[in-house]
């Protein structure tokens, strides 16, 4: 390949219809899903809860970790392509993905005009093939007259970002006003622990219950990556980071909860009913004793969990209900009802965009 870097390209259109492909510069390696549940296999969560450029950036991401894991130490870059396809129009999204920077391009055409579409959209993407690299934002302009209407964004991580990427620090926090520090503030021994995708009423809400009945200040924890979803982009980081104004927010890399109460010892972390049942799910840790290894380690850091109930599936569960092995129940307190309640999901908000 002309570029220096391993690149892996995941396109995810309709069987039907226009179908996008690069024909003279290929991708190291091409993923092309079709069907749905091809693509929520790829991107390891349901794709109907997503928008088009969140599907696009969990593309670009998964195949971004697919080449970390071929090229190692080298430079390498995610492509993720999502087509849609309506009774009227044409719509592509693009994100490319690097170890410190996300770029997004989107354009649509006419549903009449799925040659002139093709056309287009192959010539972005072998463009884009030729010349991502990690270091470099991609010059549009060098596209020539397909570019126009294209829209094209990119985000940088901080330098606050890229020491934790490095690891050279476990957590950066955030605070209001858009500071970013190592440094845990002193009076934090809390923490609220979710995607925040988005940041609604019932999270604020839970956080200042959660502070009133542990009487000690509640921040959010926000992971950039997760044990069951691709990792954040930057320009979501930014998207999400920029909602908490009511209090700091903790950035980690630990997809787990024994890595976080590692890098936030003696900690209560207030989670749901629904992330609790998956805290207690032996699949996300290789097994049943495995999980009590890891949750007895959670606790040997000063870790324990505040669990609130939540609405599942019409039926309103609570601690009472979490299906906890004897020798870790000490590990988990209930948030009473009484103190708080809202039947309020981030994902039934995305659906409902």
């Amino acid at each position: 390949m002309s570029h220096a870097s391993l690149t892996s390209l995941a396109i995810a259109q309709p069987p039907l219809g226009p179908r996008l492909c690069p024909e003279l510069q290929r991708p190291d390696r091409l993923v092309e899903l079709s069907t749905p549940s091809e693509l929520d296999r790829w991107i390891g969560c349901r794709a109907d809860s997503l928008t088009e450029v969140e599907t696009a950036a969990a593309l670009a991401t998964r195949a971004w970790q697919h080449s970390s894991q071929v090229a190692g130490n080298s430079p390498h870059v995610g492509i993720g392509c999502r087509v849609v396809v309506t009774e009227t129009l044409l719509r592509c999204t693009v994100v490319v993905h690097t170890r410190f920077r996300t770029e997004l391009l989107r354009w649509e055409g006419p549903a009449t005009d799925d040659a002139g579409f093709v056309r287009k959209g192959s010539r972005i993407l072998e463009r884009l093939l030729q010349e991502a690299n990690p270091v470099e934002t991609f010059d549009l302009a060098r596209v020539g007259d397909p570019a126009g209407g294209v829209r094209h964004e990119v985000a940088e991580a901080p330098e606050s970002i890229r020491r934790l990427i490095s690891g050279e620090v476990g957590v950066v926090w955030r605070h209001p006003h858009g500071e970013m520090t190592p440094e845990h503030p002193q009076n934090v021994r809390a923490v609220l622990s979710g995607a925040f995708n988005p940041l609604h009423a019932g999270h604020m809400a839970l956080r200042q219950a959660a502070s009133e009945f542990l009487g000690r200040e509640t921040a959010y924890e926000l992971p950039i990556v997760n044990a069951d979803k691709p990792p954040l982009d930057f320009l979501a980081l930014e998207a999400r980071t920029g909602q908490f104004r009511d209090g700091p927010v903790a950035l980690s890399g630990a997809a787990t909860f024994a890595e976080k109460a590692r890098l936030l010892p003696r900690t209560t972390f207030v989670v749901g009913y629904d992330t609790a049942i998956r805290i207690l799910d032996p699949r996300y840790y290789g097994g049943t004793d495995a999980m009590r290894a890891a949750l007895q380690q959670f606790g040997d850091s000063g870790g324990s969990f505040l669990v609130a109930g939540r609405l599942c599936e019409g039926t309103f569960r609570s601690l009472t209900d979490l299906p906890c092995p004897t020798e870790l129940r000490d590990l988990f307190e209930e948030l009473p009802a009484s103190r708080f309640r809202v039947d309020l999901s981030s994902t039934e908000l995305r659906r409902s965009r």
